[in-house]
């Protein structure tokens, strides 16, 4: 537990300490849960120099243990450039995801025809990835207003959860599409309506309260679990198991999502397509595959550079994960039909009818007896 107060200690120097600007001196602990180390690691979090000379230190610290003073090479610009590099990425990137995401949530909200259970799912996605990619560009101003990495940590731990619970409720809702002889709700059918709204409502309690849950769990397990990872970055610590906080349900809902839109791959036929006007199952079924695993790969890459194996890995999970907002607009938004001539401003009821044109053969009197030749759409 953190002092309120800092306790003054003033350590003497064995041999005489001379300035150098390659190498500083650093007030620190020995931490016996260090991540990737066997019995530990010196640490400086909690310490601070007060003030230093070629015989003395005096140092602050915040809590109590075994403390000692080292001397460090300086890496500050280094750090802070990857830092800056990755901030700066993400920032610049998420501006292009969420200009995207919102003029997909503008139309998912102001179409009448839009306003069913699918597109309501991908209302909370869009919504997550929205909060998702704000909490992953603001991190950095995050930890410094907040001074330490509970609060970042929290919110991008949070909305990522939330994420990989609404593409498993989409693919729960696809699965219960097919097995319900593929009758998509709607909107103007008043039999339906009730059980539209009540199944939404269990819908937004699931996947927005389920990970409040989770999260509340693993910081009230531990006050400290988010912590200053690779390159400044706000993650879990991996001492006590906290990881499995959020690993554990990533790895759970992902394969129960790929399982289900496996068991629909093989019922899935023509009879789907025909009756699919819209094409909402197909482009909702196609979109729930590419993001699924799309943010399984993120992730794994992520976590690898997250807990500092390879700093490239980081690079690759900002660039991805800044990218989520774009990938989830082409295959729910482009990928769609429907959608797609929304964005278009033309009109999807010309477009999607079955029947193109009804031809009458001229040279018969009594159109009672006349059989039409019906032109479909292919």
């Amino acid at each position: 537990m953190d002092l309120y107060n800092p306790i003054r200690i003033v350590f003497a120097h064995i041999a005489p300490v001379n300035k150098s600007s390659h190498e500083e001196v650093a007030c620190s602990f020995w931490n016996h849960s260090a991540p990737n180390t066997t019995n530990g690691a010196w640490d400086t979090r909690g310490c601070e120099v007060v003030s230093t000379n070629e015989t003395i230190t005096i140092c602050h610290v915040y809590h109590m243990t075994s403390f000692a003073i080292i001397i460090k090479p300086i890496f500050e610009e280094e750090e802070e450039s990857d830092e800056g590099n990755l901030q700066w990425m993400a920032r610049i990137l998420s501006v292009f995801s969420i200009s995207f995401l919102g003029v997909y949530l503008f139309y998912l909200v102001c179409a009448k025809r839009l306003r069913v259970i699918l597109h309501t799912i991908h209302i909370n996605l869009c919504v997550a990835v929205i909060f998702a990619l704000l909490s992953l560009a603001g991190s950095g101003d995050i930890k410094d207003a907040w001074g330490d990495c509970m609060l970042s940590g929290c919110l991008i731990h949070y909305f990522n959860t939330v994420i990989m619970l609404w593409l498993f409720i989409e693919a729960f809702q696809l699965f219960t599409d097919l097995t319900e002889s593929l009758e998509i709700q709607d909107e103007d059918d008043d039999e339906d309506e009730p059980p539209f709204q009540e199944r939404v409502k269990y819908y937004i309690l699931f996947g927005w309260g389920v990970p409040f849950l989770n999260v509340g769990v693993a910081f009230g397990f531990s006050p400290d679990a988010y912590i200053e990872q690779e390159a400044g970055f706000c993650w879990l610590d991996n001492s006590n198991f906290l990881w499995c906080a959020f690993v554990g349900p990533l790895g759970f809902f992902g394969l129960c999502t790929l399982y289900m839109l496996y068991r629909m791959l093989r019922d899935i036929d023509e009879q789907v397509y025909r009756e699919d006007r819209t094409t909402i199952f197909k482009s909702s079924y196609f979109g729930t595959w590419t993001l699924q695993i799309y943010f399984l790969i993120t992730w794994g890459v992520g976590l690898v550079g997250i807990h500092g194996l390879y700093l490239y890995a980081l690079y690759l999970f900002v660039l991805a994960m800044s990218c989520l907002g774009i990938v989830t607009f082409i295959v729910h938004a482009l990928l769609n039909t429907e959608v797609r001539l929304l964005l278009g401003l033309r009109n999807p009821d010309k477009t999607l009818t079955p029947i193109e044109k009804i031809h009458l053969p001229p040279e018969f009197d009594d159109v009672r007896y006349i059989k039409p030749t019906c032109k479909y759409f292919l």
